[in-house]
């Protein structure tokens, strides 16, 4: 018997969603407005990494006071931080949407 049998099949769960979203957008890009779509899911993908780079930050913050801190607060800070990545993403140039708009077009004419 296997001991990290559970950390293997969340290992294969996660690649089997990764492909299934992988499909998805192939499937989604294929049509008139692929450039289109490309662009928004590879933006999707930059605000995704950004609001995984900010997490940290958010997390150790103090907001002990009157008017912080609490319950809310920690349930609502998740959601503030992928807002924050959001318009980072929208707004800033990181040049990973880019690289990663061209990586997907590449993977299309390949497939």
């Amino acid at each position: 018997m296997i001991g990290s049998a559970p950390g293997l099949q969340a290992q294969l769960a996660q690649q089997r969603a990764a492909q299934n979203r992988t499909d998805d957008i192939a499937q989604q890009a294929s049509g008139p407005n692929q450039e289109q779509v490309i662009a928004e899911k590879a933006e999707e993908f930059e605000a995704v990494f950004l609001g995984k780079m900010l997490k940290p930050m958010f997390e150790d913050l103090n907001t002990d006071g009157m008017f912080g801190g609490g319950h809310g607060e920690k349930m609502f800070r998740g959601m503030l931080v992928e807002e924050y990545a959001q318009e980072m993403a929208e707004k800033t140039d990181f040049g990973l949407t880019s690289e990663i708009k061209n990586e997907l077009m590449k993977a299309q004419e390949v497939g």
